[in-house]
């Protein structure tokens, strides 16, 4: 074996660690997202704002997470049982191909989470009223955003799936998947400091 095989398992070694770290931690705020949602919907019954969101909005909010929160783990874990290292692309492949009709509701559905985990994630740090923005405030936003959507590109890769079966765009969007991590990360930076 020479040095550029060595050097490409050692890669290989360190991403598949990251997948499984990844479907660890994927699990672990599916479990979360769906008893906060679920005890804030049918113990709180929420009657004023919540969290900057109103009322109306947590069952909507319930009805499009947890269910593609249930889907997502299904087929991750189905990954991993049949032995397979749960990375995104791999995991959207164990996706059954939906029906034409059921293709955009899919689609919305993995949409819709990708976006509340963006929303999630820039929320995460307010700053007192009139405080001061800094540098490393906004360092520390692109980061933990470029992180977290690494390692929610599960969503990114069933959206394609269940969008298409088509393998140029699937392998296309697995290809740029970090550039499209570091344009959301940026995008959470101008967001951020629009909001705040």
């Amino acid at each position: 074996m020479n040095e550029k095989q060595i050097q490409n398992q050692f890669l290989a070694s360190i991403q598949s660690v990251h997948f499984y770290f990844a479907a660890i931690f994927n699990t672990m705020f599916a479990i979360l997202s769906t008893v906060t949602l679920c005890g804030i919907v049918f113990i709180t019954r929420p009657q004023q704002v919540m969290h900057n969101v109103p009322p109306d909005w947590w069952i909507p909010i319930m009805i499009v997470m947890v269910p593609a929160q249930c889907l997502c783990q299904y087929l991750t874990w189905k990954t991993i049982f049949k032995r397979q290292v749960p990375s995104p692309k791999q995991i959207a492949e164990n996706q059954f191909d939906p029906p034409k009709l059921l293709r955009p509701i899919l689609s919305f559905l993995w949409a819709a989470n990708f976006l509340i985990g963006f929303v999630i994630v820039v929320s995460l740090y307010k700053p007192a009223q009139g405080a001061p923005i800094t540098t490393a405030t906004i360092l520390v936003v692109a980061l933990v955003t470029f992180a977290l959507t690494t390692f929610t590109n599960v969503y990114l890769m069933l959206l394609a799936r269940s969008f298409t079966t088509n393998e140029f765009l699937i392998n296309w969007t697995w290809r740029f998947r970090y550039l499209i991590d570091v344009v959301i990360a940026l995008t959470a930076v101008i967001y951020y400091k629009m909001l705040f």
